[in-house]
């Protein structure tokens, strides 16, 4: 539902870009050093529940601050283009196929997330 708003709300043409965690680079580290505890600590999955009424109540309004699923760059690409937009690549930090970036950071999260950008028909 989250690609489909995204869809509906750009203009034709428009470029959506998506940072996220890298399962892969995650997964690898894992393997390597073998660590679960970091492991699970990376993966930054949203696993707390909330206790009581107003625990819940703020659940619902303001959401949880960890991730619902991760992803690597095939299984991302494989998603967009499903939600229905083409030209979809990842693209390397610092690079962008945004006209005009403004102020966005580019390098945000470069040390374990991958972006990708996409243009909606």
């Amino acid at each position: 539902s989250f690609l489909a708003e995204c869809r509906r709300v750009l203009r034709p043409g428009g470029i959506l870009r998506l940072a996220v965690p890298d399962l892969r680079n995650v997964a690898y580290q894992y393997l390597q050093v073998g660590d679960a505890e970091g492991f699970m600590r990376r993966l930054q999955f949203d696993l707390d529940k909330p206790r009581g009424p107003v625990a819940r109540l703020r659940r619902m309004l303001g959401g949880g601050r960890g991730h619902h699923w991760m992803y690597d760059r095939e299984s991302l690409v494989a998603l967009v283009e499903g939600a229905g937009f083409v030209d979809v690549e990842p693209v390397e930090e610092g690079l962008t196929r945004i006209a005009d970036p403004g102020g966005l950071d580019l390098a945000e999260r470069e040390a374990d997330s991958f972006c990708l950008e996409a243009r909606r028909p």
